[in-house]
């Protein structure tokens, strides 16, 4: 169990690091800066990925359908549609 942990960690960590190359360091709903030195997932600043067509719509798990947000702005938006 504690490797199945370890690997999906692993893999978020690669995903963030992705993610903010493509689409830097801002929240992709409220524009201000993103830290990866948060680690509480219970904060509002922590980095969460953000479905651009929400999974309840059809979306996926896929890069192409990810943006950064965080964890409070991801919250408030739940699965509205992307503007723009």
């Amino acid at each position: 169990m504690k490797y199945r942990f370890a690997f999906h960690a692993k893999q978020r960590g690669l995903n963030v690091t992705r993610l903010l190359a493509r689409d830097g360091d801002k929240c992709s709903i409220c524009g201000e800066e993103m830290s990866r030195k948060i680690r509480d997932p219970e904060d509002d600043r922590y980095i969460t990925f953000d479905h651009v067509l929400p999974v309840s719509a059809g979306g996926r798990d896929e890069l192409s359908n990810l943006r950064l947000a965080h964890r409070r702005c991801n919250l408030l938006r739940g699965n509205a549609p992307v503007e723009g």
